[in-house]
């Protein structure tokens, strides 16, 4: 989570005392520093989220709706922890959450990052799972599963879908590509050479993300490869180059003017992931507040 959800409670917390200064008194922070936070709140939604009117405060859209996003994330921690107010200092207990050796780490870390800004006390081990998946979570040996694999597990397993890993091309912020008022069809992605990213799975098995994901790009050129990770802070600058990453990453390097995410015709590619638990897990409260984050916390990204 890039906003930290101490600043969202804020929020939260204005919409229910009505007053900037009383919410931060709740909040245990002053007045000036609650006024900074929500500051960088409105930034990050580029929107006012609510404003003073006569008779009180009146929320925008974008406000009403992270408002409710909060209250059913609040509803789900409440129920969890048996306590009467969100405590973020109180200490949890761990989760075990699974993930098949042939698949590379990268493509769930962002919601491993997810549920521990959301919950900071909560410990989440990733471990990597060996042949069959679901016996795992058959004998208690994980908490919850994160697979890309599409299987329908039957009757004594529950899932749900969750938020898709977005590949997208980027280049140099100065090249054409990045320029072009249209979308690149996939003829004029071709005319380009590609650093070629290299995703790593548990068991030590590499492939290019280009030739996995983007089918339609495979005949281009390969200048050079290189592993995600050093993708991932690479600069695509004064060169001629294109790059398949995660959005998220890709987005990063455009902050930092390294690169530029390119539209293209074909748009992103789309990797499908799963949650994955035991059904004798079902109605465990902290399991069910964890499922709220990875459902609801989405939403508040932007």
């Amino acid at each position: 989570m890039s906003l930290p959800i101490e600043f969202l409670l804020l929020l939260l917390n204005v919409s229910r005392t009505g007053s900037v200064k009383h919410a931060a008194r709740r909040m245990d922070v002053s007045s000036s520093t609650a006024h900074r936070q929500l500051t960088e709140v409105r930034a990050y939604y580029r929107d006012q989220l609510f404003r003073h009117a006569q008779g009180g405060l009146q929320f925008t859209a974008l406000g009403r709706e992270l408002i409710s996003i909060l209250e059913r994330l609040e509803k789900a921690y409440l129920a969890a922890h048996a306590c009467g107010k969100p405590d973020l200092a109180q200490q949890r207990r761990e989760l075990r959450i699974g993930h098949p050796m042939c698949e590379s780490s990268v493509m769930h870390s962002d919601l491993i990052d997810l549920a521990m800004g959301f919950d900071h006390g909560v410990r989440l081990l990733l471990m990597p799972i060996r042949g069959e998946r679901f016996e795992a979570l058959r004998d208690h040996s994980v908490d919850f599963l994160i697979s890309t694999k599409q299987a329908a597990p039957g009757g004594e397993f529950q899932s749900l879908a969750l938020p898709s890993e977005r590949l997208v091309l980027v280049c140099d912020p100065e090249l054409a590509a990045a320029k072009a008022g249209a979308a690149l069809s996939d003829e004029e992605v071709l005319r380009y050479a590609f650093v070629d990213v290299l995703e790593r799975s548990l068991d030590g098995h590499e492939h290019l993300m280009r030739s996995t994901y983007f089918a339609q790009w495979r005949a281009a050129e390969s200048a050079h490869k290189i592993p995600l990770a050093a993708a991932i802070g690479a600069s695509l600058a004064k060169s001629k180059l294109l790059m398949v990453l995660p959005e998220r990453y890709a987005l990063l390097l455009q902050m930092a003017q390294r690169a530029a995410i390119v539209h293209t015709v074909s748009g992103p590619a789309l990797v499908e992931r799963r949650l994955y638990w035991h059904q004798s897990m079902h109605e465990d409260t902290f399991m069910q507040w964890i499922r709220s984050i990875f459902t609801e916390a989405p939403a508040l990204e932007r």
